[in-house]
């Protein structure tokens, strides 16, 4: 910072950095919830639910614009296989639906 002449040439490369840092925050977050597989035998429902939010909400804080269906689906698909009886029918609920409907079902 200390080579920039002007107060705009500072902010500009403040902005440059915090961008950056949210982009590979994002990044990282989009992984860590594109890996995100409940396993009963592992973790209870209650904290995987918890940790699915978690990291969705700290996704969103990095700017990222997560619709309430994308969400869902996200949320289903890191569901077992057993599970499909179950997941399958709440992928097909209106968008309408709010999240804690499919956490609660």
């Amino acid at each position: 910072m200390k080579d920039k002449e002007t107060a705009y040439d500072v902010w500009n490369a403040l902005r440059d950095k915090v961008d950056a840092k949210h982009t590979n925050a994002r990044v990282n977050l989009i992984t860590e919830l594109h890996r995100l597989k409940y396993s009963p035998r592992l973790v209870t429902f209650q904290d995987f639910c918890l940790n699915f939010d978690r990291t969705v909400r700290e996704l969103r804080q990095t700017g990222y614009v997560m619709e309430a269906l994308d969400e869902r689906v996200q949320f289903l698909m890191t569901m077992p296989e057993e599970y499909e009886a179950i997941t399958r029918p709440l992928l097909r609920i209106a968008p309408s639906q709010e999240m804690q409907y499919v956490s609660d079902h």
